[in-house]
């Protein structure tokens, strides 16, 4: 094991341990009697150890073969005592593909750009030349022959390919306020998974095949919707890898109890997967309500139940993520399980979930399970019910808006009416202690009414060029196609609270401002 320490108080230096009192010593004293030089950031190659140290040579990249006159300076990459691999003492990744090495550095005015070292002098090279620089937090994954890297202006990866020595801006998703962060995206194959997040869901994982619009939900995890102005994103952290499986976990379970963790295969590129998230609300001793997570391009779902001696299921079908079940046995156990169909191809049944019908909380505070959208004007709050609570007071308002709307609730099921379509609300709530009302929350928690979101924006002719909109209307994605000799098409991603995410634009600048009714505003 190779490491940074320092005794009596001569700096860190690089050290060495087999394990052993008599193995562990002072591999090299980098700077001698100028103080510290601070050893980090370490990876091996194949034929290498690499790793950052500051001397009078600044910060630069250093390696090691394990022996002190094998620990050198690899080159002086901004001659002279300024850095060329950090500013200061920090955490900065570098990755490797066989004995070449890739990191950032910087010897000019460019800032930080990708470098590549195979140990020599002469095969430290720099390799791209991105306005503002590239980010050192960036963990440079190598991907189908590519290195992949980011820059805090650019919202796609870029892409070297090592065979061409070139390097181009893909069509892989860059979200800086959450991909800073090493354990929230993975490159695997060609996909990339990624945290993300949007109004509807708030934060899920996402992938992402590279190609063009080629970013989809994985599938919804957290049944509230979890949404934040704010850039910081706690939730969906990925482990990573074990083969083709990718493991990764949400923040917290709808009761606060634990983490789950969730794997997807990624070898299975299209399947029909049954629901991963079930939660069952005990709305009185003999009714349940049963949530669970959305799936991606589902045609229904069949949920079934049973007391666990019994041999014959009930079985009922929906078009929701939600379902009522009602008489049941008092005090009883009951077992629950669902699947769902895309494309009229059932899926397998999921997970049983055990349920008992004498269950009730005693929290001293309200938990929010989910909310449900029933049509396009009524949305469903559910919350757990608990010995401690009596009530549940909800104030709720259209995102943005000052003026709140309020309701109460005491069986854990509350059904908000009169709402308007393809709208984002923002709500909290407070609750009731025998008649002592709580602090409002502190937060804040959304909902969406859904909704066909209408244009009412002909085709236009602008000159001798004609630009067309389709599909009209639309709840998801927005096509305008300009009509020419080379034409050329522009994608958006319509979000429920009518904001317009540009998924490509080329030569024109489309700007497109938040409309809050049906009229799309863009110059």
């Amino acid at each position: 094991m190779y490491f940074s320490a320092g005794v009596n108080n001569t700096g860190e230096e690089l050290w060495r341990s087999n394990g052993t009192p008599g193995g562990t010593y002072l591999l090299k004293d980098l700077n001698g009697v100028l103080g510290a030089s601070l050893p980090c950031n370490f990876h091996a190659t194949t034929n290498a150890l690499y790793f950052m140290a500051n001397t009078s040579s600044g910060w630069e990249l250093w390696k090691t073969d394990g022996s002190n006159s094998g620990t050198v300076l690899v080159a002086d990459i901004n001659p002279g005592p300024d850095n060329g691999v950090l500013d200061f003492y920090s955490v900065a990744a570098m990755n490797s593909l066989g004995d070449t090495l890739y990191f950032a550095a910087k010897n000019d005015s460019m800032g930080y750009q990708l470098w590549r070292s195979d140990g020599t002098p002469s095969g430290t090279q720099r390799l791209s030349n991105v306005a503002n620089g590239i980010l050192q937090s960036n963990t440079f994954p190598v991907s189908g022959g590519n290195v992949m890297f980011a820059s805090f202006y650019a919202s796609k990866f870029y892409s070297y390919n090592i065979a061409l020595d070139s390097s181009y801006l893909s069509e892989y998703p860059f979200y800086y306020y959450f991909h800073s962060s090493a354990n929230k995206y993975l490159f695997s194959g060609s996909r990339l998974f990624f945290a993300g997040k949007d109004t509807l869901f708030g934060p899920e994982m996402w992938q992402s095949d590279g190609s063009l619009g080629g970013e989809r939900k994985i599938q919804e995890t957290h049944l509230v919707n979890n949404w934040s102005p704010n850039t910081v994103q706690g939730f969906n952290v990925i482990l990573g890898a074990i083969g083709s499986k990718l493991l990764f976990y949400q923040a917290r379970n709808p009761f606060d109890a634990e983490k789950p963790l969730f794997v997807l295969d990624t070898a299975i590129v299209q399947t029909c997967h049954p629901p991963s998230v079930i939660v069952n609300v005990p709305v009185s001793s003999s009714s349940t309500h049963v949530l669970w997570n959305h799936v991606n391009d589902q045609s229904g779902y069949q949920i079934r139940f049973k007391k666990p001696a019994d041999i014959l299921w009930t079985i009922d079908s929906t078009d929701k993520s939600y379902f009522a079940v009602n008489n049941l046995d008092t005090v009883s156990d009951y077992m629950f399980q669902l699947r769902t169909a895309c494309s009229g191809i059932w899926s397998d049944w999921s997970d049983t979930v055990l349920y008992n019908t004498g269950f009730i909380g005693n929290n001293s505070y309200a938990n929010m399970l989910a909310e449900k959208a029933e049509d396009s004007t009524t949305v469903r709050l559910y919350w757990l019910r608990s010995s401690q609570i009596s009530q549940v007071q909800f104030r709720y308002r259209p995102y943005g808006s000052t003026n709140w709307n309020y309701t109460t609730n005491a069986s854990g099921h509350k059904r908000i009416t009169g709402l308007t379509p393809s709208t984002f609300y923002e709500y909290t709530y407070r609750e009731d202690y025998n008649g002592t009302w709580a602090p409002w929350y502190f937060g804040s928690f959304y909902f969406n009414t859904p909704g066909n979101l209408s244009t009412s924006l002909p085709d236009l002719s602008l000159g001798a060029k004609r630009l067309m909109v389709y599909p009209n209307p639309t709840s998801s994605v927005l096509y305008l196609e300009e009509k020419r000799a080379l034409p050329r098409q522009f994608k958006f991603l319509i979000l429920t609270d009518g904001w317009f995410i540009p998924v490509l634009s080329q030569g024109i600048v489309l700007m497109f401002l938040h409309c809050r009714k049906v009229d799309i505003c863009f110059q």
